[in-house]
């Protein structure tokens, strides 16, 4: 995925995941997004996480 900052902050790596968990490190997203969105720069998978790119 294009990144900008490699921090979270910026969004420009954004993108949706269609099931699994993740551990959510970023600035970025509000609670409601995190739902089926992630920065995949800073998140990790808690388990396998499929991404819908």
């Amino acid at each position: 995925m294009p990144s900008s900052c490699e921090l979270g902050v910026c969004g420009s790596c954004e993108c949706g995941y269609r099931d699994g968990l993740v551990i959510h490190r970023d600035v970025v997203l509000p609670p409601a997004k995190r739902q089926d969105r992630l920065m995949p720069c800073v998140s990790r998978a808690r388990v396998a996480v499929t991404l819908d790119l």
